[in-house]
């Protein structure tokens, strides 16, 4: 479609709403031709009260761990890195690195699967109640990989989260009134 077709389309919408409201819309219209898509830039929601949760219990070096994954995060919260690959970006060891995984797995912030493809590699998947990349309509189909049934009432990770930190500060009470 040439420019000056879209211009005619463009001027023939805000006439149609003219004529039916008789008012000239105070909007912008933009006109796609049909092959071409406006690119949006990469983002991933993130879930603020599980991030909030999350800086509480988990160790630095898997927060760093955490962040790296979601800044290379894939579309469906797909990671395929390896952990020698992670170490390098984090500046971490790769005991390190290990360490952070097994604690990811722990809280249920990440899964992994081995690869198809290569089965000395692993695949791994975010949580998608902790941040989510893509269509948000896409991330149910990731819940059983996390045993989540739905995000409707709460999120269940938030609730999982929040009994951990409970839990933890508990137990830092009863040690210090032990102490004293």
């Amino acid at each position: 479609m040439h420019k000056k077709d879209l211009y005619k389309l463009q001027n023939d919408v805000i006439q149609a709403v003219y004529n039916d409201t008789g008012k000239v819309p105070d909007v912008k219209i933009t006109i796609l031709p049909n092959g071409r898509k406006r690119k949006i830039p990469d983002f991933v929601y993130i879930f603020q009260n599980v991030e909030f949760l999350l800086v509480q219990i988990l160790a630095p070096s898997s927060c760093k761990v955490l962040m790296y994954l979601r800044a290379v995060t894939e579309y469906y919260n797909r990671i395929d890195k390896d952990i020698s690959e992670v170490a390098t970006w984090c500046n971490l060891s790769e005991v390190s690195v290990k360490r952070s995984f097994k604690e990811l797995r722990k809280y249920n912030i990440v899964q992994q699967t081995k690869n198809n493809m290569d089965n000395r590699r692993n695949i791994y998947y975010i949580n998608p109640q902790s941040s989510w990349k893509g269509v948000i309509d896409k991330a149910k189909e990731l819940y059983p990989h996390f045993n989540l049934t739905s995000m409707q009432n709460s999120n269940q990770l938030e609730l999982a989260l929040k009994h951990q930190v409970q839990n933890e500060h508990k137990e830092i009470q009863s040690n210090s009134e032990s102490q004293q």
